[in-house]
């Protein structure tokens, strides 16, 4: 069953409570792919959904929290990058059917230092 408070709770109080050990980044993230799962039929917020993907990040995210690993500021914390944003070998469609099969060899600036934060990728959001 979704956690509809953690769904609306900060990144910076997300991420807080991961570092305090009250969360674990495999809990937030299940919690965030099935609030996706539930809504996204009628919302259709996401163009993609990396599942599998984040999943895996949040559970080795979640293993190093037990190391004294340097983390980043946002370490296991979900996010969801917009479609206009490259992210390396991910369909980006730029919104368009003209782009809807460019897959990007190179992930934008902010992608890298998301990731470098310690951030989890969910997946792609969305353009008018």
């Amino acid at each position: 069953m979704v956690d509809i408070e953690l769904c609306f709770t900060s990144a910076s109080e997300i991420a807080r409570r991961i570092a305090a050990r009250e969360l674990s980044p495999t809990e937030v993230t299940a919690n965030a792919l099935e609030r996706i799962e539930e809504v996204n039929p009628t919302l259709n917020a996401f163009c993609s959904i990396y599942a599998d993907e984040a999943m895996a990040e949040a559970e080795q995210r979640t293993r190093v929290l037990s190391s004294s690993t340097q983390r980043g500021p946002l370490h296991g914390v979900p996010i969801a990058i917009k479609d206009g944003t490259p992210i390396k070998g991910r369909r980006t469609t730029l919104g368009s059917y003209a782009y809807e099969h460019w897959i990007p060899d190179h992930e934008a600036a902010v992608v890298v230092a998301l990731r470098r934060a310690g951030a989890v990728v969910v997946g792609k959001t969305t353009l008018p």
